[in-house]
């Protein structure tokens, strides 16, 4: 059951914290003083040179002829390289240079017959899956050395009724597994990238899915939707374990944090939501956005939570007390989607005006 999974993957201490369940008041402290110690960066991840946020500043803006909807950095900490994919088919690759300049190394014109809407990277940053309103996911081998990349031709996944505006790898649960949602159905699928097939179809939301994280063990995803709703699922059972109580419109973006004991929403609404995923309480209600919050991102230190919106700014949030420590401006339209590169200080976004933004 639900509570015996929690307590396998060592996510929960119930008795063995002597915690009277009873008792609401010792309960409710219990699980403050838990969500404080979780709230806390990782200082693990030694690899990471953690952002300094008052000290973000633009250091180039790189501008496409279409609206860029996605975009992501390659996961290896050595790698300078991103993907992003744009509302006319094409997906782009960049490059940043030694003087914190984009540079465009490879792009593929006409890479899906319809707008990209995600892009994810293999954790080894060696593949890349892409979703698109073509209903198909697209799965491609990327090789980089020093900025020179180079790619194999995609072989496709098919079976989605509609729009496929969610990829993610769960590399941890199998060798080459992914999980991919969006339109038409709704449900989410699980997939074996190497065979090509899917291996299961989960259903359950009633709208569009239009948000996915995936928990770093990879048998975790959480995914929200157009209907309000968001569903923890277990990828080895291939149910539901949970859905989380909200106090917000559409889900248009989740994230867990590197601990994978917290996890983010946004909200058309524009509110920003955090739950503990212990107990599936909400801890922090955030509304610092204008408009619908439409990407979240934890650092990978854990310290600092991007968000991004539809007002036009990145904010960057304190996880320990849900403070704003900076606002990133000079996008001219609503911005989609902000992402932080996994061992620099460095944080990419795209925007409706057609351009992707270094902040460094």
């Amino acid at each position: 059951n639900e509570r015996d999974f929690y307590e396998q993957r060592g996510n929960v201490a119930y008795a063995d914290e002597e915690i009277d369940l009873e008792d609401d008041e010792e309960y409710d402290l219990a699980i403050r003083a838990s969500v404080r110690r979780e709230q806390m960066p990782d200082e693990g991840a030694d690899t990471y040179l953690s952002l300094v946020p008052t000290a973000l500043t633009a250091s180039d803006v790189l501008q496409d002829t279409q609206v860029i909807r996605t975009l992501a950095w390659c996961p290896r900490p050595e790698s300078r390289i991103f993907a992003y994919g744009t509302t006319a088919r094409a997906l782009r690759f960049g490059y940043i240079t030694d003087n914190y300049q984009i540079d465009i190394v490879n792009e593929l014109p006409d890479f899906h017959s319809g707008s990209i809407y995600d892009v994810a990277w293999h954790p080894e940053g060696t593949m890349l899956a892409t979703g698109s309103n073509d209903k198909s996911v697209l799965l491609t081998q990327v090789t980089d050395s020093d900025g020179n990349l180079s790619h194999g031709a995609p072989t496709s996944l098919t079976g989605h009724t509609g729009t496929v505006r969610c990829v993610e790898w769960c590399e941890g649960l199998q060798r080459m597994h992914l999980v991919s949602a969006g339109a038409g159905d709704c449900s989410v699928r699980l997939w074996d990238g190497s065979r090509r097939v899917c291996l299961a179809s989960m259903t359950g939301h009633m709208d569009h899915v239009q948000a996915m994280t995936v928990a770093s063990d990879g048998r975790v995803v959480a995914s929200g939707g157009k209907d309000g709703q968001v569903k923890i699922w277990d990828l080895r059972q291939q149910a539901c374990l949970r859905t989380l109580a909200c106090e917000g419109d559409e889900v248009l973006s989740l994230h867990l944090n590197p601990s994978d004991t917290m996890l983010a929403s946004g909200f058309a609404d524009s509110k920003c939501i955090i739950w503990e995923m212990r107990m599936g309480n909400i801890v922090q209600t955030l509304q610092h956005h204008q408009h619908q919050c439409r990407s979240v991102e934890y650092c990978p230190d854990g310290r600092w939570l991007l968000t991004a919106s539809f007002d036009g700014t990145v904010a960057v949030v304190d996880v320990t007390d849900g403070h704003v420590a900076s606002v990133l401006t000079g996008h001219t339209d609503r911005v989609v989607r902000a992402r932080a590169h996994s061992a620099n200080p460095w944080v990419l976004s795209c925007s409706v005006d057609k351009t992707v933004r270094l902040w460094t």
